[in-house]
């Protein structure tokens, strides 16, 4: 999975935006929300990938 995110971010860094489905109102068990934020961190292990996807993508992409 990691591999597979990594290279989604350095094939198009511009067009991977955050997004989430929380509150996970029809998932069963609930995710840990510490699990996915250390998975975030493995996937973007570099604070400019991080401000990129976070931040940058998703103001250039903004919800409608």
């Amino acid at each position: 999975m990691v591999a597979f995110g990594r290279a989604l971010v350095a094939a198009a860094p511009t067009r991977i935006p955050w997004s989430t489905d929380w509150p996970y109102l029809n998932v069963t068990p609930m995710p840990d929300d510490g699990d996915l934020v250390e998975l975030l961190a493995d996937l973007l292990p570099g604070q400019d990938q991080r401000q990129q996807v976070l931040v940058d993508n998703p103001a250039r992409y903004p919800l409608r």
